[in-house]
């Protein structure tokens, strides 16, 4: 039985990122989206923080 690796989209194995980062940004992404619905953040708000969260993680920012 061989073993495949984890299947990455070309995106992120060009650009080095892991999916432990990306995870965490889809993670805090939503979560932002939730507080916006909520109207507990403003747009301007959640696209900063969005922007803010992409920079740590190391993952463009799909605001």
């Amino acid at each position: 039985m061989s073993k495949h690796p984890t299947q990455f989209p070309a995106w992120q194995i060009r650009a080095g990122r892991d999916m432990d980062s990306i995870l965490r940004y889809a993670y805090c992404r939503n979560l932002l989206r939730l507080l916006l619905e909520m109207e507990l953040l403003t747009a301007a708000e959640h696209d900063r923080i969005v922007s803010a969260c992409a920079a740590r993680f190391g993952v463009r920012a799909y605001v």
